[in-house]
């Protein structure tokens, strides 16, 4: 039935007087996997009207930083955090001294260390590779593994003397990845830490195969040749060496 025209009128007031739902932001540091995402958006915004302007930079990675330094930040605030500084720091060029020091503690942190390393291994600079450095010669297990990923990926010749020493450690994963980063570093003093390792070091073939690539034709020729001649490599190592000859 048709209400009547006054009980209609009441009931169109009514509506049109009644509260709106209001959605509150959630703040940055709240972030959710899903949920309001406006705050990202608003710094997604902030990063990109920045364009190459380092002040404006600057200011966006202090805010990213004291950000971290809150004990308080949810993860999803933390990593899209440290996403956007990676930004950052490709368009600068480096980050600041306030940042190295912020990430120095969060490489040794179980916590943080996965989405701080992640972060560092696409940014350029020496400051970086010693930070890393520094970190793979402090820390074990899982998180000095993960550090010496990163360093394999960055493959800086500064970390040869810590790679080297840890070929003698006890852990065989660790030796294993350090042999692995060697490989990749691929310089002169690279294939003399892995010529001098002990040969039960796993993946240490391996790495050294690698390293043959990287050097001058008859360099590579030579340390192909040694390998492919090495009485104590099973037979699908000896294999690949001699395939590179080919």
């Amino acid at each position: 039935p048709v209400a009547p025209p006054a009980a209609a009128e009441t009931t169109a007031v009514a509506a049109a007087t009644a509260p709106t739902a209001h959605v509150t932001a959630i703040p940055f540091q709240d972030l959710d996997y899903s949920g309001d995402q406006s705050a990202l958006v608003a710094l997604d915004r902030d990063l990109n009207a920045a364009r190459t302007d380092l002040p404006k930079l600057a200011a966006i990675e202090a805010r990213l930083v004291a950000l971290l330094r809150r004990t308080d930040a949810s993860i999803a605030a933390r990593q899209a955090a440290c996403q956007r500084l990676g930004t950052v720091w490709a368009a600068t060029g480096a980050p600041s001294a306030s940042a190295l020091e912020l990430f120095k503690a969060m490489l040794v942190d179980d916590r943080e260390t996965d989405i701080a390393r992640l972060t560092l291994e696409r940014t350029p600079g020496a400051a970086v590779d010693t930070l890393l450095v520094d970190a793979a010669g402090k820390t074990t297990g899982r998180i000095r593994l993960g550090i010496i990923q990163t360093l394999t990926a960055r493959a800086p010749v500064s970390a040869v003397a810590t790679l080297a020493a840890l070929l003698g450690d006890q852990d065989p994963a660790t030796a294993k990845a350090s042999a692995t980063a060697l490989g990749q570093i691929g310089n002169a003093a690279a294939l003399a830490a892995l010529r001098s390792a002990p040969a039960t070091v796993p993946g240490l073939f391996e790495a050294k195969l690698t390293l043959a690539r990287t050097l001058p034709t008859a360099e590579c020729v030579a340390l192909l040749t040694e390998l492919q001649g090495d009485t104590r490599a099973a037979p699908h190592q000896r294999a690949s060496a001699l395939r590179g000859l080919l």
